[in-house]
């Protein structure tokens, strides 16, 4: 991804009156900050967010909560509650647990839906359902009675802050890397083409279907036609490590002998 994002930074304006703004997963942004500051040689209008952090650059709200904060919180709401089928799980369950709600929010789905959904089964599968419920409905209760914003609601906002966001307007955003969009970021990415001058795409294809399935590149073109937005798609070649492409090539459907190695300088023991 990065030598194409810094090709494409390179034709950007490079005063100050002009902004770049490249969102990625918070995993690689480091190394995204590292190729374009070579590339470069530095840049004063170019900034590097997750889209998390991006929040946290432009927002005041001192009643946000941390991961952390949040899975505390649960461990709190797991203690206190009685549960049918989490309550010899202990406190260790309480990371797994706000992870999953985590995911239920992203994808806009309410404690009430999960109540909603207990209902259509029977059994172990409803007790645990409806354990989930107990602790999700918790969770959110909590959030509201403090005026506390999770990680989750955060996001939610994202659409607010971009909208309002002065160096946003007429901006180039490039965004990279991403295997999948959540609804949030979804939301979010409809408000930067919305707002920004240009919004470019930079994301991972290729031939292997377990490993490549398009979501991402589908959901962008889907946003694209809803919004009536004209775009341009290309592909561009890109290398891997013979190491990368072996592991690419066998991960999903391994088609090699077990005795076939490959020698490499990339895997060390310590």
């Amino acid at each position: 991804f990065f030598p194409k994002l810094c090709e494409l930074l390179k034709l950007c304006p490079t005063d100050l009156e002009h902004n770049n703004f490249v969102f990625l997963e918070e995993k690689i942004s480091l190394m995204a900050e590292r190729a374009i500051a070579d590339a470069l040689n530095g840049s004063f209008n170019t900034s590097v967010y997750s889209f998390g952090n991006y929040y946290k650059s432009r927002s005041k709200n001192a009643s946000a909560v941390s991961k952390e904060g949040s899975s505390m919180i649960v461990r709190k709401i797991l203690s206190s509650l009685s549960l049918k089928t989490f309550k010899n799980a202990g406190q260790t369950l309480a990371p797994s647990l706000f992870e999953l709600i985590i995911q239920l929010k992203s994808a806009s789905v309410s404690p009430s839906d999960i109540l909603n959904a207990s209902k259509n089964v029977k059994g172990i599968l409803k007790n645990k359902i409806t354990d989930v419920y107990e602790v999700y409905n918790a969770y959110e209760g909590y959030l509201l009675e403090r005026g506390l914003t999770d990680q989750s609601a955060q996001l939610d906002r994202l659409p607010t802050i971009i909208d309002s966001d002065a160096k946003m307007k007429g901006a180039n955003v490039f965004v990279v890397g991403f295997q999948g969009f959540t609804a949030q970021i979804k939301n979010a990415i409809k408000s930067l083409i919305k707002r920004a001058s240009s919004v470019t795409f930079i994301l991972p294809d290729g031939k292997n279907k377990f490993a490549f399935v398009g979501e991402t590149k589908k959901a962008v073109i889907n946003i694209c036609k809803n919004l009536g937005v004209s775009f341009l798609e290309s592909k561009v070649n890109g290398d891997y490590l013979n190491e990368a492409k072996y592991i690419l090539d066998n991960l999903f459907a391994p088609k090699k002998s077990k005795k076939e190695k490959i020698k490499t300088d990339k895997i060390f023991v310590y």
